[in-house]
């Protein structure tokens, strides 16, 4: 705190003391200058006050100022060498009690200084600097303090400038390499403020400002920025690079990611895309004012996908067919990386641009772009979007060599704790065993079409159209459920109901608990029932009139429908996807993880093609897909790039149903050709095959 090297004062008498003087009190020579003019007896007896000089060299500091009065006292006008200058010590021992009285009002001016400060406290770019910063709020007051709010408008190139009042934490709870991370809360409502005038050179320039009452019901911080929001707020550490500029670049970069990113959601992506909202905000009641960036708080694990310098960081699929589709988009002009966030709810992206100009320190230019195409594989997203594919050489688009698109919630299942296709060594001890015959069940006097298992019973349904109940420990028939005009073709069964559908087209409702009464009749089918499965919410029928029907199990209302170009004949449910095949060849996946009844559920997310005839069964084992075909195979298909890992060929007719035993590792298919085949999951090798399983 110690003063500057010298002084000079032209007028340092004056008539009173400030009570709040606008420099420190350790460095403030008026003090002793009054103390020196009510000593003097006559003007003539001193130098003029007017050119008065105080040197630094002579020994004078603060601790002397302030003690001036105290060694005048002792040591007196000629008691030992003094400090001062030679003019200063001749002055009268009277200047002690004028000494003492200017400690008493410096006194008081600290403490009127300190209360001042604690109301409006001065947030030192220096501060920023020290690993200790805190961000201290300039008043306790719970209504917060008030800060500017600029919006950035991609479409228009407009900056919206509102207000609000805005409460922020003290202490960061996150630390970048670049910036510090605060919560904060929003305390008002928005409101419309002063806009910028022509003398105001301050970014952003007049030209791109908007400042009207018309504009605030139109902008996205009237849906995001309300009273008790939850917010982050982000200021970077180093002066040098906190240029006010800076911060309105930041937003704007991630302002034009998002409207990418709406793009991006038009072509209809399995999983929809969102950059989150941001925008600069100037904390008006600091001195001098701070700016800072503000988004909404995510909350859930935060995980970063891509670098900006070409890393890939998981194996999820549509962070990198973004980045591709802004590429190829943009006329190959930029391209957006550094993809992070929670799930698909992105923040803090990066732009790399041709000419390298514009959007911060983190555009690498040519370099950036270059080093994403060396590492990106195309996917099942990029295929689906209709990129033009990378990286994939003479391969064709059908069979990509890498995707990412990971199913959501296939890992706790216990089919996926072993790999199918991983070429083990160890075949199950199960699979050597031979299949025998334990029971016959005369079922019906026609074909048998569909078997399941509900509630210890063995239910079975063919051309009678009833649907006849075993008692699995007896083997004895013990009901016949009848009421459907033709054959029944397909029955499943939650653990309240048990649902049939038929050839005549309609779905029928049993309720065990009413001794298997039908409840229910569900109709809209405008041919037979091939196939039902039912997961939690929801019941699926697909039907040979080309579409997949889907009804809600409570209210048993249909909810939306889905469509194949042929006759639909197997249907199959893994996590939050649905697969179906039929007819057309293909294998279709409709994504269950949105409203069922928007476009996006009612568009395949892909189709995987290979079968050479109709897919007529569906099974998921080891976190793969298998289908049965009429071209006498059996197909393995990767769940992570819609692959096909392996064609299971020794059927010599339609293989018309699959069954998995994932606790033995075993995949059981029955075939025209009147043969059960045993595979190995782990090797897809056939390991046993049963001959004139039936005798029809």
């Amino acid at each position: 705190n110690n003063g500057p090297s010298s002084s000079s004062y032209s007028s340092p008498y004056p008539s009173t003391i400030p009570s709040s003087p606008t420099s420190s009190p350790t460095t403030n020579p008026s003090l002793m200058s009054s103390s020196h003019n009510s000593s003097s007896s006559s003007p003539s007896s001193s130098p003029s006050p007017s050119t008065l000089k105080l040197d630094s060299s002579n020994g004078i500091n603060n601790n002397l100022k302030r003690s001036y009065g105290r060694e005048r006292a002792q040591t007196g006008p000629s008691g030992g060498a003094s400090p001062f200058p030679s003019n200063l010590t001749k002055l009268d021992t009277k200047l002690s009690v004028v000494g003492e009285k200017a400690l008493v009002f410096e006194k008081k001016a600290e403490e009127e200084r300190k209360e001042k400060a604690k109301e409006k406290p001065i947030l030192s770019p220096v501060s920023r600097n020290n690993p200790d910063f805190a961000f201290q709020s300039p008043s306790k007051s719970s209504s917060g303090e008030t800060a500017i709010l600029w919006e950035y408008d991609p479409v228009a190139n407009k900056w919206i400038k509102l207000a609000c009042t805005l409460s922020v934490d003290a202490k960061y709870f996150a630390e970048g390499a670049l910036r510090l991370a605060f919560n904060a809360e929003v305390t008002s409502s928005l409101s419309v403020t002063s806009p910028h005038t022509s003398e105001n050179k301050l970014y952003p320039p007049l030209d791109l400002c908007v400042s009207s009452s018309s504009v605030v019901p139109k902008c996205e911080a009237k849906q995001h920025v309300t009273s008790g929001s939850k917010f982050v707020v982000k200021i970077y550490k180093k002066d040098k690079q906190s240029t006010r500029e800076l911060y309105f670049e930041d937003v704007k970069m991630q302002m034009i990611c998002r409207d990418w990113g709406i793009k991006f959601n038009y072509k209809q992506p399995p999983k929809r895309v969102e950059f989150l909202m941001a925008w600069v905000i100037e904390l008006t009641d600091r001195d001098p004012p701070v700016l800072c960036n503000m988004e909404p708080l995510l909350v859930g694990e935060f995980k970063k996908n891509n670098s900006n310098y070409g890393a890939v960081l998981n194996t999820r699929s549509t962070p990198q067919s973004f980045s591709h589709f802004t590429y190829e988009q943009s006329s190959q002009e930029f391209i957006i990386v550094d993809i992070q966030g929670v799930d698909d709810h992105y923040t803090d992206p990066q732009i790399h641009t041709a000419d390298g100009k514009g959007y911060g320190l983190g555009n690498l230019g040519k370099n950036g772009i270059q080093q994403f195409l060396a590492t990106h594989k195309c996917n099942a997203v990029c295929a689906l979007i209709g990129l033009t594919p990378m990286n994939v050489g003479s391969l064709k688009k059908k069979s990509l060599p890498r995707g990412t698109m990971i199913m959501p919630d296939l890992s706790g299942l216990p089919e996926a704790e072993f790999q199918t296709g991983s070429q083990g060594d160890n075949i199950s001890p199960y699979a050597k065993k031979e299949l025998k015959v334990s029971q016959s069940l005369p079922s019906a006097r026609e074909m048998v079409s569909c078997v399941c298992f509900f509630q210890g019973n063995i239910l079975c349904a063919g051309g009678e159209s009833a649907i006849r109940i075993y008692d699995s420990k007896g083997w004895r028939c013990t009901d016949s459920l009848t009421g459907h005009k033709k054959s029944v073709l397909s029955v499943c069964c939650t653990e309240k109901y048990l649902f049939s559908g038929a050839a005549d087209g309609t779905i029928k409702v049993w309720d065990p608990s009413r001794d298997f009464r039908c409840i229910h009749t569900m109709t809209g089918h405008k041919s037979e029932i091939s196939a039902l499965v039912v997961n939690d919410k929801y019941l699926f029928s697909a039907s040979h009139d080309k579409t997949i029907k889907v009804w809600d199990i409570i209210t048993f209302e249909e909810v939306t429908t889905l469509a194949h170009t042929k006759s639909i004949k197997c249907l199959c449910i893994v996590g939050d996807y649905l697969f179906s095949g039929g007819n057309d060849m293909l294998i279709y996946i409709w994504n269950l993880n949105t409203p069922l009844e928007s476009a996006i559920t009612q568009t395949p997310v892909f189709t995987m093609e290979g079968h050479e005839g109709m897919v007529r069964s569906l099974v998921y084992a080891g976190n793969c897909l298998l289908s049965g075909s009429k071209d006498n195979t059996v197909k393995c298909w990767s769940l992570s790039d819609f692959t096909c890992i392996r064609t299971m060929q020794g059927h010599s007719d339609e293989v018309v149903s699959l069954l998995p035993d994932p606790r033995h590792r075993l995949l059981y298919s029955g075939s025209e050709d009147n043969t059960i085949k045993v595979w190995d999951l782990l090797s897809l090798d056939s390991i046993h095959t049963v001959k004139k399983a039936h005798p029809g």
